[in-house]
Order: structure tokens, then C-alpha cells, then sequence
């Protein structure tokens, strides 16, 4: 149909199935985006289903292949599933849900999603929610814009009330429960002639399903740290804690758990974490101080000689309710940055303290410095340090009409002032990248993560950005996208930094042809220019772990979290993965995991090399 000047609308064509039969049902869900349509017919090959791409070409529509000439049929889609009971389109990506995924016991959602490149349309992607329920009907209704898409669950419990539905917001990575769920993991790799190979896995020995061990991580000298929000310890579920980790060659052991002296429920100890030599710091970004709650604290630990000991509590002097102080962290030498995302009203904050006579103490306060700086830009929930420079993203900074594209700022200390130098942007950002959401700083160049960039017409394929100073003034040097990147990848998820090695995740990238398990990608600069060196997984990686929820780099080591990674017969439990380099190649190293994580336990958040 086409609506004229009049506001009349005319039928122009029908469209019908080149090959279809009796019952198919073609029509079942339709949508279009400028000349394409995608029709659903969920009927069709006793009820498996499928998807006709019709184009229009000087205003006449035809269909165009069945795998190889128009229709889209899911790749493990077996009868009665009524795949194309529900579609959504936007440019050259469609998502195409059945209305019954047989999956185990039962039937349970999902959803499939297409990209078409050179004309051919191929599946990408698959995904579910992390707590999805027998017959709950996801994918029943699917709408996506931007780098958002909403699924609805019809008959989704809520609360113990069955069929009371739900609808699903994906604007990040997404995970399902496999197995030991989300116990997590950390996966490290190394290089050795240019290649990254997976050296090992780390996970908490005795760790438990939803540990989430592995959201985030850090490196310095060969010593690993990784939070684990979800710990419980002693009975105060969700207090979180931090696992160090120390090294003998390319052997990685664990070293000791670190707690907070005075924790309590829901602190979430470990959502960042930071460490430099013989000092860490982890923050617990929902830590209640003097009955203000979610006002967060960030914990200082130091390595004696023997052990790894608290020192002291970090809180800001000018703190608030709600202020998250902790979310991120960074640490060199004498001087750390803790962000805190939640404060003025979610405009965010970053506090800076430096150590003197062993005592740390807060020096400043820094705040973006923006007049159009507004609630929900969640400065402060990044950090980096790199000698008297210190980068905080905003990620939720909207630029001129742009909502989210996100913002990262960078300032500089004189003696012991610091002083706003730059606002940096992606020249070609667009609403809802999301720069910033992390960033990595090394001297004069800073790398920052846009996880929901589109990339041509890839949604939310993901990119990260190099940004190089000269005197006081920075500029775009490279725009990193992965060579094989795919829509829905999330590419600069995590970032991290070390001399010439950059180090991305792309939280859903598929790897050895497995959809969805994640992966690490490593960039280098040689010759006056970056090119990509390797792409690193989890040799025993399984899809939706979330492989990349986290980096770290140091030199030729970097370690990569996975905190729904299962351990054992551990849900949620966490992993973080070594891998080294060794000349230009990457190889696994090592596997570790929290020894003593409980259930549902959430480690690691975010890593960076600091």
C-alpha cells in the first residue's frame, strides 16, 4: 500500500510466495524498512516456519531467493516451531522469532537474528533471556529502533503469577542459562610471535553458581584480580569480594580472597577493581555509609610480603545517597580515581586520592566539565589513570540532538590541582553508541569503547576509538572495527590499553563458527597505523557466557573475564581466561576460578590495565 499527497492510500501490489502451499499461513507477521519487507509464514515444512525477504525495485516488488533466494530458515529449526511467527526489520538486519523453541523439557523463546550483506541473508545471532521460563512466549512480539529492541513474553511469571507477561529491553549483551550457570569465569591469553593463544582458565576453586567471578578484572606484574559481587560472605549475600591471583611463568595460582572488613548485604564488593604493584582497590558501589544508602566505598588492599591486608575505606568527604562511588576504579602509584556514576542525579562524578605517609586522602572532586551536562550522563563509570592524566566516560551524554552517544573527559594535574583539558567524541557517533561506557588511557593515547555503534549497516556491531594528544589537544587516530564483525557483536564492550596492544571484547561475537560465545579482539600499532592481530576465545567457551565482559593487558599478557561462565556444576559461578603472546602469536594459558564462590555469587564486572 502507498499513501499519496492526499493521504489516500493505494494498494500497489500483492505479494504471495513463489513456492508456497496450502496452510503456510505467508503473512503472519510482516515488516518493512524502506525497500525491504520481511513476511512470516509459520506453517510452512510442517510447521517449522519461515521468513520471505521481498524487495522493491523501481517500485515493484519481488521475491528474492529461498536461502539463496529470499526466505530465511533457522538453522537448528525443527518441525512445529512456527519459526516467523513474529519479525521486526531495520535496514540489513531482521529479527525473526518462533513461537515455540523446543529446548530441553519444553518449549521456551528465542530469537533469531539475519543480517544480509551483498544480498545474501544469513543468521548471525541467536538469543534468550537469562531467566526464561517453559512456555513463557518470548519472542511472541518483537520491536526494534536504534540499539534497542523490546520482546515481549506473554505468559511469562512475574512474581509467582503465572501468565502475567513480561516484555524484555536488549540493549546489551544477554545471557541463558547453560549447565553450571552463570558461575563465570576469566579466560587469559598471551601472545608468542604475534599470535594470542589461551593459556588458562581462572576460576574460584570452590566457587559457586552466581559468583559472577570474571565482571571485572585487572593485571599489573603478573598478579590477576577479579571481583565477584555476588560472593556471599559470612551469610551477607551479595557482599562481593576480590580473588588475586599470582603467577610462576606462565602458571597462574590463587593467591587469596580479599573482603571488606565491615561488608554487609548487597555491598557488591568487586564491581571494580583496580590493582598497581602491591596495592589493589575494589569498590563496592551499594556499600551504605553512615546510614546513607547506595552511597558506595571503594576498599584499599595491600600485599605485605605475606598476604594481601585491608588498609583502609575510601569515602568522598562530600558524599551523598546514591551517589554509586565505587562503580569504577583506577590506580597508579600513589594516586587513585574512583568514579561514581549515580552522583547529581546520575550526572556522575569523579573523586581523586593520593597516598602520603601511607594514608590516603581525598584531593578533588571532578565533574564533567559541561554546562549541557545533565542527569543520566553516568559520568564516573569509567576511569583511567596514566601519569598526571586521568579520562572518565560519560556514556549517557547526549551530543547536540544525539541521545547516549556518549562523551569521555580528560583532565590533567598540576602539582595538586587538576584541571579540565578536553571533551572527547566520536566524530561520527551516533544516538545510543554508548562512547565511553569504557575506556583505557596509556600517555598520550586514550581508547574508548562505543559497544552499540552501528558499523555500516551492522547494528550494534560495536567499535572502539584511539585518540591520540598532541600538546594539549586531542584528536581521532583510528576507529577499531573488527574485520569479521557482525551485528549484535558489541566490539569495545571492554577495553584495555598497553603500549602499542589494544585489547577489545565483543560480548556476542561469534567464535569457531559457535554464535553468541564472545571473544576478545587485539589491535596493534606498527608502521604509523592499527591493524587487528588476533581474535581470542575460550577454548571451552559455550555460547552466552559472556566472554569479554571484561580485559585486562599487561605487556604480552591479557586476561578476559566471563562472569555467567559455569564452573563445575556452579550457575553463575565466573571464570577469567590467561592468555600470552609469545612473537605474533596468542595462546591460552590458564583457567581461573574463586575457590570457595557460593551460588549465585556474580564475578567480575569490568577489567583495565591501569
Amino acid at each position: 500500500m502507498e499513501r499519496d499527497r492526499a493521504n489516500v492510500w493505494t494498494q500497489l501490489q500483492k505479494l504471495t510466495p513463489n513456492e508456497g502451499a496450502e496452510g503456510d499461513e505467508f503473512g503472519q507477521a510482516v515488516a518493512i524498512s524502506g525497500g525491504t519487507a520481511v513476511i512470516g509464514a509459520g506453517y510452512s515444512n510442517q510447521f517449522q516456519g519461515e521468513a520471505y525477504v521481498s524487495t522493491s525495485v523501481g517500485g515493484n516488488w519481488t521475491e528474492t531467493q529461498r536461502l539463496t533466494t529470499g526466505e530465511l530458515t533457522a538453522t537448528d529449526g525443527l518441525a512445529y516451531n512456527e519459526f516467523g511467527f513474529a519479525v521486526a526489520l531495520q535496514g540489513n538486519t531482521t529479527f525473526i522469532s518462533p513461537a515455540y523453541d523446543i529446548i530441553g523439557d519444553g518449549s521456551r523463546g528465542s530469537v533469531y537474528v539475519f543480517t544480509q550483506s551483498g544480498g545474501e541473508w544469513s543468521q548471525t545471532h541467536k538469543f534468550a533471556p537469562n531467566d526464561r521460563e517453559w512456555d513463557d512466549g518470548f519472542g511472541h512480539s518483537l520491536a526494534f529502533e536504534g540499539s534497542t529492541a523490546v520482546i515481549g513474553a506473554w505468559h511469562a511469571p512475574v512474581n509467582g503469577k503465572n501468565y502475567q507477561g513480561a516484555a524484555y529491553v536488549f540493549n546489551q549483551a544477554c545471557g541463558v542459562r547453560n549447565g553450571n550457570e552463570y558461575q563465570g569465569g576469566v579466560y587469559v591469553f598471551a601472545e608468542s610471535n604475534g599470535i594470542w593463544v589461551q593459556i588458562q582458565k581462572l576460576t574460584g576453586g570452590e566457587g559457586a553458581a552466581g559468583d559472577y567471578f570474571g565482571q571485572v578484572v585487572a593485571l599489573s606484574q603478573g598478579t590477576a584480580i577479579s571481583g565477584a559481587i555476588g560472593a556471599t560472605v559470612n551469610r551477607n549475600a551479595y557482599q562481593g569480594a576480590a580473588y588475586v591471583f599470582g603467577s610462576s611463568g606462565h602458571t597462574q595460582f590463587e593467591e587469596q580472597k580479599l573482603t571488606a572488613s565491615d561488608g554487609a548485604d548487597g555491598d557488591r564488593l568487586g564491581i571494580s577493581v583496580a590493582i598497581d604493584g602491591d596495592t589493589a582497590v575494589a569498590g563496592a558501589l551499594l556499600a551504605t555509609v553512615e546510614g546513607q544508602p547506595t552511597q558506595g566505598a571503594a576498599y584499599v588492599f595491600e600485599w605485605t610480603g605475606e598476604s594481601w591486608h585491608e588498609v583502609q575505606k575510601l569515602v568522598a568527604n562530600d558524599r551523598a545517597a546514591f551517589d554509586r562511588f565505587g562503580a569504577s576504579v583506577a590506580l597508579k602509584g600513589d594516586r587513585a580515581l574512583i568514579g561514581g556514576c549515580g552522583a547529581r542525579g546520575q550526572s556522575g562524578s569523579a573523586w581523586v586520592f593520593t597516598r602520603s605517609n601511607e594514608s590516603w586522602s581525598q584531593q578533588g572532586r571532578l565533574d564533567a566539565n559541561n554546562s549541557n551536562s545533565t542527569s543520566n550522563d553516568f559520568f564516573g563509570q569509567s576511569v583511567a589513570l596514566s601519569g598526571n592524566t586521568a579520562m572518565i566516560g560519560a556514556w549517557g551524554a547526549d551530543i547536540d540532538s544525539n541521545t547516549d552517544q556518549g562523551a569521555a573527559c580528560i583532565s590533567v594535574r598540576t602539582g595538586v590541582n587538576c584541571s579540565h583539558q578536553a571533551k572527547v567524541i566520536a566524530p561520527d557517533g551516533m544516538p545510543n553508541d554508548w562512547f565511553g561506557q569504557t575506556v583505557a588511557l596509556s600517555g598520550d593515547t586514550a581508547l574508548a569503547g562505543a559497544p552499540f555503534a552501528r558499523v555500516s549497516d551492522n547494528f550494534l556491531q560495536g567499535a572502539a576509538y584511539v585518540l591520540w594528544r598532541s600538546g594539549t589537544s586531542w584528536s581521532l587516530q583510528r576507529k577499531l572495527t573488527a574485520e569479521d564483525g557482525q551485528p549484535l557483536d558489541r566490539l569495545g564492550f571492554a577495553v584495555a590499553f598497553d603500549g602499542n596492544t589494544a585489547l577489545c571484547s565483543a560480548l556476542s561475537a561469534s567464535f569457531n563458527g559457535e554464535l553468541s560465545r564472545g571473544a576478545a579482539y587485539i589491535f596493534i600499532f606498527a608502521g604509523g597505523s592499527w591493524a587487528q592481530q588476533a581474535k581470542l576465545g575460550a577454548s571451552d567457551g559455550v555460547p552466552f557466557a559472556d566472554i569479554g565482559q571484561s580485559v585486562a593487558l599487561a605487556g604480552d599478557t591479557a586476561i578476559v573475564g566471563a562472569d555467567f561462565a559455569s564452573v563445575g556444576g556452579n550457575v553463575l559461578q565466573g571464570a577469567a581466561y590467561v592468555f600470552a603472546r609469545s612473537g605474533e602469536q596468542w595462546s591460552e594459558q590458564a583457567k581461573f576460578t574463586a575457590s570457595d564462590c557460593p551460588e549465585w555469587t556474580f564475578s567480575g564486572v569490568k577489567a583495565s590495565r591501569l
